[in-house]
């Protein structure tokens, strides 16, 4: 990580083409974070935000079933948009309080780095929240009584 951070990101990543979560997927923890999650639908992607609640999630626009923009707006996390066309305009409006920017494809890995070093300069100076990983409660098992 760049500038002594020492903080992980949990990212989702949503998209229907398998080459672009591959590429999440390699590049993700090469800039030092961490994979919570790809899916390649809206509806699976509401579904893993409320088991996992990222940090982040990247969510391609299009997609089958339900969008990414429905199904951002089930979900609390900050969040990224991606899409092979140009920005749609109002997109912004719509989302401004977790909406942190628009993407177009291809996404050069260099742009990638630079959004995860803001965001983690943005949390040193308090301005992104980033959750406590989650860990599952120890089992203990039940003390037997006499």
């Amino acid at each position: 990580m760049s500038q002594g951070i020492n903080t992980r990101l949990r990212i989702v990543a949503a998209d229907d083409e398998p080459e672009m979560l591959a590429y999440y997927q390699r590049l993700i923890p090469v800039f030092g974070h961490q994979v919570d999650g790809l899916v390649g639908t809206g509806h699976e992607l509401v579904d893993m935000c409320r088991h996992k609640s990222p940090d982040l999630v990247i969510s391609d626009i299009r997609m089958p079933g339900m969008s990414g923009l429905d199904a951002v707006r089930q979900i609390q996390s900050p969040f990224v948009l991606v899409s092979a066309e140009d920005e749609p305009p109002g997109i912004r409006q719509q989302f401004s309080e977790r909406l942190i920017t628009y993407l177009t494809k291809p996404i050069n890995r260099m742009v990638l780095k630079d959004l995860f070093d803001l965001l983690q300069r943005l949390y040193t100076l308090g301005q992104f929240q980033i959750s406590p990983p989650v860990i599952p409660a120890p089992i203990i098992p039940p003390t037997p009584t006499d």
